[in-house]
């Protein structure tokens, strides 16, 4: 996939913004978002879920530590702004 650009200074909204629409980003930020649906989701559908919300939990604990500043900027640009992504 994309190799994902450097990570822009937070004061600069517009960058962070371009940012989190990369598609290397986007996915990552994505499940952060709807890490919670996304593990109950889990528990839901497999029978046998620990392992897979074991795997989950790691991983959203690990984006959570690269990504987690800008879990806002990134819920604050909603649908709308999810739609003005050009390659969307």
């Amino acid at each position: 996939g994309p190799k994902a650009p450097a990570p822009p200074s937070l004061s600069d909204e517009d960058a962070v913004r371009e940012y989190l629409c990369h598609p290397a980003l986007y996915r990552h930020m994505l499940k952060l978002h709807f890490a919670d649906a996304w593990r109950a989701g889990l528990l839901t559908s497999h029978s046998n879920s620990d392992a897979l919300v074991a795997m989950h939990d790691k991983e959203v604990a690990l984006l959570e530590k690269v990504l987690g500043q800008y879990r806002k900027t990134f819920a604050d640009m909603g649908q709308n702004g999810l739609n003005n992504v050009p390659w969307f």
